[in-house]
């Protein structure tokens, strides 16, 4: 279940609950929550406009090899500024802690990721960038790097297609848009949704089923 409110103009808040309960037929069984919590703000008339979002997980798994325990804070903060019409640069902190017990022993650690991307528009309908991040495991103190590049094309109104290629790269899906940072190809499409689209859409499929 979820939820959302607009606390002011630019500024809206949501959560969301997720539980899952599983049954295996080895007889392992698993318990996994998720709560999330997420804050936009889009101030009008300013360049910047800011994300952030905050998951606590717990995760249980009874198994007849081992049993686990997990639990993460992970908190995603992205920031997005516009100098001028064609330019805008992103930027994305990321912090996630975790304790996994693994049959008794306790494991723990602090892993952060920075990242940063550059785009610029060529011309109305495409768009060139370029992107890097780091990935830092503080306990054991070891750094992974993403480069890479992607070029953006405008399909339609509202929706948005790119395809890029990170030279080096890192994968932790637990971070916000993390898939972006593994080495090798990748495809990206965007689209916006808000109230005057969905309520075209609802109107298309009411329309469509009345004839029918």
């Amino acid at each position: 279940m979820g939820a959302a409110r607009q606390l002011s103009e630019g500024k809206v808040m949501s959560g969301s609950l997720a539980v899952l309960l599983e049954e295996r037929q080895t007889g392992a069984s698993r318990n996994q929550t998720e709560l999330r919590w997420g804050l936009a703000w889009r101030p009008s008339g300013n360049p910047w406009m800011f994300l952030n979002r905050l998951d606590l997980v717990f995760d249980e798994l009874d198994d007849l090899v081992f049993d686990t325990r997990t639990r993460k804070i992970v908190n995603n903060f992205n920031a997005n500024y516009r100098p001028n019409d064609d330019a805008q640069i992103s930027l994305q902190l990321g912090v996630k802690y975790l304790v996994e017990n693994i049959d008794g022993i306790e494991y723990s650690g602090i892993t952060g990721l920075y990242g940063v991307e550059y785009r610029h528009d060529i011309g109305p309908t495409w768009d060139a960038g370029v992107r890097g991040a780091v990935l830092h495991s503080m306990k054991s103190n070891v750094y992974r790097y993403s480069t890479g590049i992607s070029v953006g094309y405008n399909v339609l109104k509202n929706m948005w297609v790119s395809v890029g290629y990170n030279f080096v790269g890192f994968k932790d899906d637990d971070f916000v848009a993390a898939d972006y940072t593994a080495k090798g190809p990748f495809l990206k499409l965007r689209m916006k949704l808000d109230q005057e689209i969905l309520q075209r859409f609802l109107g298309f499929a009411r329309n469509e089923t009345a004839r029918y």
